[in-house]
């Protein structure tokens, strides 16, 4: 953050045997008792443990939109069978629910323009391997960090070990925007299986781009949800992002969904730090961030 580097615990996994939970603010303590860090995150926090948090002082994220899922639908008869599964309709009331509905969908998606196709001359985004990810990234880091966000680090090691295990199971996307040589931005993509109803989605991780440029967001967003489509995934997804990049990606008027809890929780060990993190302005949140991608 700025010229700041600051260490940061992320509370990941909790589980308390049903016999012992009445010890369960004993072990929270132990959590926010932390002097060697200087930010506590909590950024896939259910209902449960935000009411705990909030105990400790621990406060929301300011960047209220971060539970409005951004999304877009790739496959509307997939989409809508996904849809229909999920409301416990039979499966061939699904099937034929989807088959009837799907070309309405279809249709309202393309006069309501709910779609991403738009190319950027100029600008052609590649698709590239995770072993790729180079020195070139160190140096869109360094151009970015200096802009006073927080931000978690994006260093080509750090990019690398955190998408490992993606890479490894054959989800992972990693497409790189370069302008005159240089690289100006990148997506990061995970897909998805929500197995109980049938849906493949596409989850954007993780967008960077100098300067927040328009037309290099525009482009990767392009490029992502061809991409997508290819990989036969049903919706794109975008989660996070600051108001400037969401209102970009808002042009492309997705459909939109809540997330059942705010999942974004925080606590700065300093108080300077904690109110410096109060303005939304302060952060650059994503599913990088935190263990929202690891696992």
């Amino acid at each position: 953050m700025k010229d700041q580097v600051l260490l940061a615990a992320v509370a990941s996994s909790w589980g308390v045997e049903k016999p012992f939970r009445t010890h369960t603010n004993e072990l929270a303590k132990q959590y926010f008792s932390q002097k060697t860090v200087d930010l506590l995150l909590g950024t896939t926090t259910g209902y449960s443990v935000g009411r705990i948090f909030a105990r400790f002082d621990m406060a929301p994220m300011p960047q209220r939109q971060y539970d409005e899922v951004l999304f877009w639908v790739l496959d509307p008869a997939e989409f809508l069978r996904a849809a229909l599964r999920k409301g416990h309709a039979h499966p061939s009331l699904a099937e034929a629910g989807a088959l009837v509905a799907a070309p309405a969908l279809a249709a309202a998606i393309r006069l309501q323009r709910r779609h991403v196709s738009r190319r950027v001359a100029g600008l052609d985004p590649e698709l590239i391997s995770l072993d790729a990810i180079d020195d070139e990234f160190d140096d869109l880091w360094r151009r970015k960090a200096s802009e006073g966000r927080l931000y978690a680090y994006r260093e080509a090691a750090d990019l690398r070990w955190h998408f490992a295990r993606h890479a490894g199971a054959g989800t992972l996307t990693v497409l790189r925007c370069r302008r005159a040589g240089l690289l100006d931005g990148y997506l990061v993509m995970v897909r998805e299986k929500v197995g109980t109803v049938g849906l493949n989605r596409a989850k954007i991780i993780d967008l960077f781009v100098a300067a927040d440029d328009p037309t290099v967001i525009d482009a990767l967003l392009s490029a992502a949800a061809n991409v997508a489509r290819e990989q036969n995934c049903h919706v794109l997804e975008a989660v996070g992002f600051p108001e400037s990049i969401r209102a970009q990606l808002k042009n492309y008027r997705p459909f939109t969904r809540r997330f059942a809890n705010f999942p974004v929780h925080f606590k700065a060990q300093s108080s300077a730090l904690h109110a410096a993190l109060q303005s939304e302005q302060a952060w650059y949140p994503t599913l990088y961030d935190g263990d929202s991608s690891l696992y």
